[in-house]
């Protein structure tokens, strides 16, 4: 917690210099300062570093366990690169990240959530309208075991690049915010089928859908700018529903190993 660190006693120290705390400023801050200059002169240092930093990259400590250390990120207030690995946001509310909403680009949040609203909007629990995040072009929510998408990813207007894989989505929600998608990853969830996905995406580009539960292609045939297919380890066994992407003017990669019907003595 900022206010309890070393950073956080610079930023009173700065307080009584700028006379925010109501008190003899100058001689206060004078005795502040002189009784281990050379300590806050590297504070100072840090705490520049820290505000110019623009990319970030978190990872717990532990293999694979959530951590409920609580994460505060106001020092960072030049970040357009984001990444929470293996932390608790669900439980544990983090510090600093409404102020970054306006500037972040790329956001990372990995085996660290169970609900995608407890860190896009976070201001609901305080019974207040949510903030969009109006640059973020993409989003990586891999590996949290989510079950369901929720409304708090229609506050991502700027979307390009949506990564979902290795949660556990059975069904995948209308949003605006998603027409602009061009690269969808929702590989091994519990997907059963693809229709009104061109709805859903309509400019989708590429598409990863591996390791899911689907038998066929319906709904991809709609998505004419689809360039890359991939929907290997699923259950699709019957060749008509490959037949139905031929009409894709597009494609030019598309991966099915994995299926039943790679099996087939006529596959490739």
């Amino acid at each position: 917690w900022i206010r309890s660190s070393r950073l956080g006693l610079l930023e009173r120290i700065q307080a009584l210099r700028k006379g925010r705390a109501g008190q003899k400023t100058n001689l206060e801050w004078l005795r502040a300062y002189a009784a281990d200059i050379r300590d806050f002169q590297r504070l100072e240092a840090l705490r520049d570093f820290l505000l110019s930093v623009q990319g970030l990259r978190l990872q717990a400590a532990g293999t694979g366990k959530r951590d409920p250390t609580p994460l505060n990120f106001s020092p960072f207030r030049a970040l357009t690169a984001l990444e929470i690995h293996d932390a608790d946001l669900s439980t544990v509310v983090a510090v600093g990240l409404e102020p970054l909403k306006p500037r972040l680009e790329r956001l990372t949040v990995c085996n660290s959530l169970e609900a995608l609203k407890h860190l896009l909007a976070p201001e609901l629990a305080r019974e207040e309208d949510p903030q969009p995040w109006p640059r973020l072009v993409l989003a990586n929510f891999s590996g949290n075991h989510l079950q369901h998408l929720d409304d708090s990813l229609g506050l991502l207007p700027a979307l390009d690049t949506v990564i979902l894989s290795r949660n556990r989505l059975s069904a995948l929600v209308e949003l605006p915010s998603w027409m602009g998608i061009a690269t969808l990853d929702v590989g091994f969830n519990d997907l059963r089928s693809l229709e009104g996905l061109s709805q859903l995406c309509p400019r989708l580009e590429s598409l990863s859908a591996p390791g899911n539960a689907l038998r066929g292609t319906s709904g991809l045939e709609r998505l004419g700018r689809l360039h890359y297919i991939d929907l290997s380890n699923n259950l699709v066994g019957d060749w008509e529903e490959v037949e139905r992407l031929k009409e894709l003017p597009a494609l030019r990669e598309l991966h099915l190993g994995g299926n039943p019907l790679s099996c087939a003595s006529t596959y490739r």
